[in-house]
């Protein structure tokens, strides 16, 4: 994107010349706002006297500005007529120069990439079509010419006349007043009178040159609106910013004017700048700090800039005068030249009609014709007033004084157009409806509303600037282009609206930004005795304003020399270029800088700069600093010690630099390094912390379902002990159902009921009340015809296992559980629930005298296996049940209560409970 807006200002501001194929006509300065962290934020352009004479006349090898060419040679057929262009060869202004077009298939499309950079800056279709129009008046105005006759000035040829006023959009009867009528005031009255030829011809070419001249300032106002950032608006943001200023080059031509004269004071300035910062004000600094200095002798400019702009007899300063004079011409002003310059040695005179000043660069040799009107040049209140007629409001733009008044204007006109569009489409609404619905009352009476409406409607009409008759024809374009954005589905979109929209504050910001460059607007009030101040007193006072803000900056000095004036590459001219190095006092700057120092720094500055390489509780003082550098083993004649502050030269500032940068590096490298280790504890910390809880929480899980299992086994074999003994636990007797109640219903096997007519036996197993379940048997399928329990039918493993348990029964009765009970005890050792289960399977067998229905070896219904016998037969614990088990047996303490029921109905409701509270943990 600055690329397109740099080729914008040199398609509009730069030219072919004698010396360069794309020489710049204008001075200007580049500043680029940036913030701390280095994001450019915004960037604002100001332009410095453009060279408006070369609009009408050129020296033969030079040619117009670059855009004329774009536009003729690669405008459309359909441009060429809506514009009315022709060939280069038929435009006046465009004949006195080179017109050996022998790159114009380069010039159409460089025509092209014109359009592309308009688009880039915002520029609508029709902007660009007003621009364009506004080229094509400046290079009709040219083919105009004037004859006297009998009757008064005559102007012609029509032809020209009628394409003016279709493009410039004003009647052809005041566009030839204008061009042919001087309007004056004597007295409070206004006198007219006709031009002469001459002062016809000038009045045209002014005309030219300031139509173009407020073009070009339109278009740089508007591509600093586009470089605009609203931050740059606020005060509270602070930013840094980088400026170019890329001004003229000194010149001598075979004929100097004007121009060349301003040119070449630009650059008598800019010298006297360098040569005072470089020498004057460095060496006068070096001698108040005491160093050993030997003073460097260098040519001084300051003569010539005294010859141009002292007051009163400076040049510029007669020529300002002499052009407020109504009857002064050139040759005044050379008589008065002659009088007051005559001393000087930098000015001599060879003619009445030549003069030379002797520049740092060389003597040039100017033509004093044309100097007076040129530093009159300014927007005559004729064309003013013939522009403002106009019914484009673009050219409005162009010649308004206050674009502020001009924007506020354009808001008040815009919103009364809007209610006067509102107005007349209800108007045309109602007689819609009122066609829907006829009656001659109401139609009668929308008319008389109308009527009444129209002949208060010139109250709405602010027609009288003659604006835009067609107020939204501005949005033709943008809604064309938003149906074509419509319709096509793929490729990049451009941008239909320009992102920043213009409002009266950054209007405002803008017009101060550029406000001491102002000569296209300078325009003499027609009916007032105030006159505008002339173009060298302008360009004085933009010049001065530049200097002062380079003095606030640190400049650096770029110089350029030309290797040769052939425009030949590869070629050096080794005379050329000494001469420019000699009148350019290069020789005496190098050496102003080998011998000089380039860094200097306070105390305060140097200790606060290098902190780093100095010892802690150093202070600002010389003996501190002369041991750093003493310890840094540098040069003592790179440096010297004054009495405030320290000189150093390029290399040694470089070497300080590196150290501390070194030193830095190595402190950082060291923070790292802690930090790494503080980071990577804490990480070491955290996962040691997690582990141990996890460890911890493990160990509680595993306690708990230790201590569960110890539960049920103690209170498994105590039930054991209770039913061989025959004594019941107090307490247990008077358990009622309502503490049981959460209890699953528990069904009696049909084959584990007694048999009719038995009796409970002392030494014999209550029977078991055990839930219901699937058999564990391999020979069960699901296939299998049988939906209920199934039964095992061989009984012979029952009664053998009940013979052994009958052999192992010791003498007194008791029941081998209660002695491994003791031995467990006393082994410190708690069984397990598989233990258990086998345990008393096998301890529990009844007696050899009960019936009992045919099951295997102390086997137990319980589900299939998943998916082989040995995980059929595993029991399942999870922690929730240990968990339930505990606390419920917690929870009930037993109370001891006698009780005089019989201890087979005792014995069997204690057993039923410890059974059901051991299936919820074992039974899965």
């Amino acid at each position: 994107m600055p690329q397109d807006f740099h080729y914008l200002r040199q398609a509009f501001g730069n030219a072919k010349t004698e010396e360069n194929n794309n020489s710049s006509r204008f001075g200007k300065f580049i500043q680029l706002n940036y913030l701390e962290s280095g994001v450019i934020r915004g960037a604002v352009i100001e332009k410095y006297l453009l060279e408006k004479f070369r609009l009408v006349s050129r020296d033969k090898n030079e040619r117009n500005y670059h855009v004329f060419y774009y536009l003729l040679v690669g405008a459309s057929k359909e441009e060429q007529k809506e514009f009315h262009l022709q060939k280069p060869q038929d435009f006046h202004y465009l004949r006195q120069g080179d017109l050996q077009l022998e790159d114009e298939e380069s010039l159409g499309q460089e025509y092209r990439r014109l359009h592309q950079a308009m688009e880039m800056v915002g520029f609508l279709p029709s902007t660009k079509k007003q621009i364009f129009s506004i080229l094509s008046v400046i290079l009709h105005l040219g083919n105009l010419t004037y004859s006297s006759k009998s009757g008064g000035l005559k102007v012609g040829p029509d032809e020209a006349l009628n394409t003016l006023s279709a493009l410039l959009k004003v009647k052809k009867e005041v566009l030839q007043t204008t061009l042919t009528t001087r309007r004056a005031v004597v007295s409070a009255e206004v006198v007219l009178s006709k031009f002469t030829v001459k002062e016809a011809t000038k009045m045209r070419d002014s005309m030219a040159k300031s139509l173009y001249s407020a073009l070009f300032d339109w278009i740089i106002f508007h591509i600093n609106h586009a470089l605009l950032n609203r931050r740059d608006m606020e005060d509270s943001v602070s930013c840094l910013s980088i400026g170019v200023l890329d001004m003229f080059g000194f010149e001598n031509l075979h004929k100097n004017s004007f121009e060349q004269l301003c040119i070449n004071f630009a650059n008598e300035k800019l010298q006297h700048f360098i040569i005072n910062h470089i020498f004057t004000l460095q060496q006068a600094d070096y001698v108040s700090e005491g160093l050993v200095w030997q003073n460097i002798d260098y040519t001084d400019n300051i003569g010539c800039v005294h010859l141009l702009s002292e007051k009163p007899t400076g040049l510029f300063e007669l020529l300002d005068k002499e052009s407020s004079l109504p009857d002064s011409t050139d040759q005044s002003l050379m008589e008065k030249m002659k009088l007051s310059l005559q001393d000087s040695p930098f000015f001599e005179t060879n003619s009445d009609s030549t003069f030379t000043i002797q520049h740092f660069a060389g003597s040039v040799t100017y033509s004093i014709k044309d100097f007076v009107d040129k530093t009159r040049e300014h927007m005559r209140p004729e064309v003013v007033s013939l522009l403002r007629s106009s019914e484009t409001a673009f050219l409005h733009h162009l010649v308004c004084s206050s674009p502020q008044a001009l924007f506020r204007w354009g808001v008040l006109r815009a919103t009364i157009r809007i209610l006067s569009v509102f107005k007349s489409l209800a108007r045309r609404r109602a007689k819609m409806l009122a066609a829907k619905r006829p009656s001659c009352k109401s139609l009668q009476e929308l008319k008389r509303k109308s009527q009444r409406l129209s002949s208060n409607s010139w109250t709405l009409d602010f027609s009288f600037d003659r604006s835009d008759e067609h107020p939204l024809e501005v949005f033709e374009d943008i809604f064309a282009n938003y149906e074509k954005r419509k319709k096509s589905k793929g490729g990049r979109q451009k941008q239909l609206i320009p992102k920043n929209l213009m409002d009266l504050r950054s209007l405002q910001h803008i017009v101060g930004v550029t406000v001491h460059d102002r000569t296209s607007k300078a325009t003499a009030h027609p009916d007032g005795p105030i006159s505008p101040l002339s173009v060298c007193v302008q360009f004085q006072a933009s010049l001065q304003k530049l200097l002062e803000r380079i003095e606030k900056a640190h400049p650096f000095f770029i110089v350029c020399l030309r290797s040769n004036n052939e425009l030949k590459e590869m070629h050096f001219d080794t005379e050329l270029v000494k001469r420019q190095v000699h009148n350019t006092g290069l020789l005496q700057m190098v050496l102003m800088q080998k011998a000089g120092y380039s860094a200097k720094y306070t105390f305060k500055d140097f200790v606060g700069k290098f902190r780093m390489l100095l010892p802690k509780g150093a202070t600002p003082t010389p003996e501190h600093i002369s041991q750093l550098l003493e310890k840094m083993k540098l040069d003592k004649s790179s440096y010297q010690i004054g009495k405030t502050k320290v000189f150093l030269k390029a290399h040694e500032r470089q070497v300080l630099r590196d150290t501390q940068n070194t030193v830095i590096i190595r402190h950082i490298v060291v923070l790292q390094r802690w930090f790494r280790s503080c980071l990577i504890r804490k990480h070491f910390i955290q996962k040691k912390d997690a582990t141990l809880l996890i460890q911890r929480c493990w160990r509680e899980f595993y306690e708990k379902q230790n201590r569960a299992a110890t539960v049920i086994q103690m209170a498994w074999r105590t039930s054991l002990m209770e039913n061989e003994s025959g004594r019941g636990r107090p307490g247990r007797d008077r358990l009622s159902k309502k503490e049981l109640k959460r209890q699953t219903p528990v069904e009696l096997s049909p084959s584990r009921g007694l048999e009719p007519g038995s009796g409970p036996r002392r030494d014999s197993t209550p029977p078991l009340h055990r839930p219901l379940s699937l058999p564990l048997d391999n020979a069960y399928t699901e296939n299998s015809p049988s939906k209920g329990l199934h039964r095992y039918k061989d009984m012979s493993g029952i009664k053998e296992k009940a013979d052994r348990w009958r052999e192992r029964l010791p003498a007194d009765g008791a029941s081998p559980e209660r002695n491994r009970r003791g031995e467990y005890h006393n082994k410190g050792k708690s069984m397990s629930a598989d233990e258990l289960s086998t345990h008393s399977s096998s301890d529990s067998s009844p007696s050899a005298g009960e019936k009992i229905a045919a099951e295997p070896d102390g086997s137990r219904f319980s589900l299939p296996p998943r998916n082989s016998e040995e995980d059929g037969n595993q029991t399942l614990t999870t922690p929730e049940r240990v968990w339930f088990l505990s606390r419920f047996l917690k929870k009930r303490t037993p109370k001891y209560i006698h009780s005089h029921d019989s201890s087979h109905d005792k014995s069997g409701n204690i057993y039923s409970l410890y059974y059901s509270l051991f299936t919820l943990v074992t039974v899965g």
